[in-house]
């Protein structure tokens, strides 16, 4: 992708001919006079104006078709010390999406968090029109690495983690939306435990 300065530059080169010819040196101008005619010139410039108008034209929608990063620039270019290689991120992720899904009986229960975290994962990827995790390049697994980060940590480290994503509300809503699927599942799994602690045989005191 072009950078600002390049879009810029072939932005102001696309508004003219003239421009074009305007930002030649006088020596290369004069000798170019003396070799061609201005018609020629002129014509070789305005070639260059249309070339840098579709150069502007594709820097533009290029931009515009780019999936937006759960990151700031500064916290992709500044990788935490602790993040794993891409290849364990990888494996990491693969365990994430073997989460079981719930059945929908009752007897199952609600869903568990490490399933609302597949789906977490599961959702970011096909956003970003990709097949499975081995497609994932070392910035987007570093994305997904640091969001499941922040989504399974500890409310305060949360917060902090939060500062590196574009927006940290959004991901902080997320982590506490999954969070409450936890409590539920424990709450289910308190009260299934419960009976079977009162139906079980008190154990006799050695005399």
């Amino acid at each position: 992708m072009l950078s600002y300065c390049q879009r810029v530059f072939w932005a102001g080169l696309a508004v003219s001919p003239a421009v074009i010819l305007i930002l030649l040196p006088d020596r290369v101008l004069a000798i170019a006079e003396d070799r061609v005619s201005s018609f020629v010139l002129i014509a070789v410039a305005s070639v260059l104006s249309i070339t840098a108008i579709e150069l502007w034209r594709h820097a533009i929608n290029r931009r515009a078709l780019r999936e937006a990063p759960l990151l700031t620039h500064e916290a992709l270019d500044d990788p935490a010390r602790d993040m794993p290689s891409a290849r364990d991120i990888r494996r990491a992720l693969v365990r994430t999406l073997e989460a079981e899904a719930p059945d929908g009986s009752v007897e199952s229960g609600p869903e568990t968090a490490e399933h609302a975290l597949r789906r977490v994962i599961e959702r970011i990827v096909a956003s970003w029109g990709a097949r499975d995790i081995a497609a994932l390049g070392p910035g987007r697994l570093q994305e997904l690495w640091e969001l499941q980060s922040l989504i399974t940590t500890r409310p305060d480290r949360a917060g902090e983690l939060s500062q590196r994503f574009v927006n940290p509300n959004v991901v902080l809503e997320l982590r506490d939306h999954v969070a409450e699927i936890a409590r539920n599942r424990r709450a289910f799994d308190d009260r299934r435990a419960a009976p079977d602690a009162m139906g079980a045989p008190q154990a006799r005191p050695n005399s």
